[in-house]
């Protein structure tokens, strides 16, 4: 009806324009929506190259943008002996636009190195996988459990914030890194070690997050520490707006950054021209013997310094 028309109308012209995060995070969502997972005829040996690049690649980058890297990546160089092939700049043209490009040179060094000392095969441990150039405890956490089922914790920080909120860990978190390993090796699942770290990574990223945790949402909550400190201040009267009021964010502690120091450096540059004839090599003997009695003054000259200074900081008549 006309009366319909009109509303549908009056109805689109009031709906607003998405913003610039908003669009940016429908994008992200289809493109996550549209992810396939990992080909389940792969051998471990080839499931560990896909999770070394993608772990690599995920470094201070968000999955939504590596995906798209990471497939044209995989079709480029299928396996770890294609890579080792490659050169750094094919593979920074591939990698172009995805920032850091240490990254990038951390694959091709690792992967030659996997090729030319480790017979192409990666290790299947995480103490092993550390050899590589490039791999750290997290990486090699994470390709060594999800990879080959090796029984060793992943620790990001996603992994932190849970494991510090479930047990209320006090201190400065950047000292804590043995104590980080050892409490996410504690919460580990013995038979499921690769499962279970994607899992703990979830969880921090998608629920347990650094601002506003969805806390009635975790499956954790009954065995958080942190969380359980907050309902008995509840259940015994206390207001949660004060400032003292114990937050579940309070875990991890926040650090102060030092402030960045502000240094000036006054450089000199000065081009030497040559005389025709200087660069000869009794010229520059000479120029080497002038030099070399310039550098030790006469105990007159060393005097004559001494006046001239003693007179320079000597205060002036007005």
């Amino acid at each position: 009806t006309a009366a319909a028309v009109a509303a549908a109308t009056s109805s689109s012209k009031k709906a607003k324009k998405p913003t610039k995060q908003e669009a940016a995070a429908a994008a992200a969502a289809a493109v996550l929506a549209a992810a396939q997972p990992a080909p389940a005829d792969l051998s471990p040996q080839e499931f560990a190259y896909y999770v070394w690049v993608s772990e690599i690649m995920l470094q201070q980058t968000q999955v939504s943008r590596v995906i798209t890297y990471f497939n044209n990546w995989i079709s480029k160089w299928a396996t770890v002996t294609a890579l080792s092939g490659a050169t750094q700049e094919q593979v920074n043209d591939v990698w172009a636009g995805l920032g850091y490009y240490r990254r990038a040179k951390y694959l091709l060094d690792g992967a030659q190195f996997i090729v030319d000392k480790l017979d192409g095969k990666f290790p299947e441990t995480a103490a092993e996988l550390r050899k590589i150039p490039g791999v750290g405890p997290y990486t090699a956490g994470a390709i060594g459990s999800i990879a080959f089922n090796d029984p060793a914790a992943a620790v990001d920080g996603n992994v932190i914030r849970v494991v510090a909120r479930m047990r209320a860990v006090k201190g400065n978190p950047m000292q804590l890194t043995k104590t980080w390993d050892r409490l996410a090796g504690q919460l580990l699942h013995p038979n499921r070690p690769g499962c279970h770290n994607q899992a703990m990574m979830e969880l921090g990223a998608t629920v347990c997050k650094p601002v506003n945790p969805d806390c009635s949402s975790c499956p954790v909550s009954s065995c958080c520490a942190a969380y359980n400190h907050v309902q008995q201040y509840s259940q015994h009267g206390g207001c949660p707006d004060v400032e003292e009021a114990p937050r579940v964010t309070d875990y991890p502690e926040k650090v102060t950054k030092a402030a960045k120091r502000d240094d000036q450096v006054a450089v000199c540059v000065l081009k030497v021209l040559l005389l025709p004839g200087a660069d000869t090599a009794a010229a520059l003997t000479a120029a080497a013997a002038t030099a070399a009695k310039g550098s030790n003054p006469t105990e007159q000259q060393q005097q004559q310094q001494q006046g001239n200074i003693r007179r320079f900081f000597k205060p002036q008549p007005k």
